[in-house]
């Protein structure tokens, strides 16, 4: 009775495997057939790579667009997760291996390398940070790059143009601070 017991329980486990697959499989291939869809927003976007997508980039995600490789979005409201992500706007969470933001960020960006183009105001949470336009919040990483806005960097290295803020780390780079490099800390108010 043992035996037919546990093939029973996994021969249920590879159906509901099977479930799950098919349930991630069909809206992906449904999606290609009907020359991906640019509808008025989705709450939810699945892509393997930035032409292989459930939905068009164009179309707007107020909710979770989960990315299998590589994922290209404009806007996403709520969580983008995937190894690599990209976005034009975020307002919520990126989650990835490296994650790049085309205009702005309000939220969260947590990987092994944030890039944001625009501003942010939230945080950036990696080993490698970059923030082209302002920073209004914090960075923390080994490596952090912020050109102007107001907050916090922690890291061995924390580089700003015009940052009013503190920045705590080994090597601290601010034109704006009470000196242009100071180590262990930096400030400018």
């Amino acid at each position: 009775m043992r035996g037919w017991f546990a093939s029973t329980r996994f021969a249920g486990q590879r159906l509901r495997l099977a479930l799950v697959g098919l349930l991630l499989a069909a809206p992906i291939a449904a999606g290609g057939c009907a020359a991906r869809r640019n509808l008025p927003l989705t709450p939810l976007q699945l892509a393997i790579a930035p032409n292989v997508s459930v939905f068009a980039q164009e179309t707007p995600v107020w909710g979770a667009s989960i990315n299998g490789l590589y994922g290209i979005q404009h806007e996403v409201k709520g969580i983008d997760v995937g190894p690599l992500n990209e976005v034009k706007e975020l307002i919520g969470v990126g989650a990835g291996v490296v994650n790049v933001a085309r205009t702005q960020v309000i939220g969260l960006q947590a990987g092994m390398g944030n890039s944001v183009e625009g501003p942010i105001t939230g945080l950036q949470l990696g080993a490698a940070n970059m923030i082209e336009g302002n920073l209004v919040g914090a960075q923390l990483g080994v490596g952090n790059i912020a050109h102007g806005g107001s907050g916090l960097q922690v890291g061995l290295l924390n580089v700003g143009t015009s940052l009013k803020g503190v920045q705590l780390g080994l090597l601290n780079f601010n034109e704006a601070g009470f000196l242009p490099f100071f180590p262990l800390f930096n400030f400018a108010f």
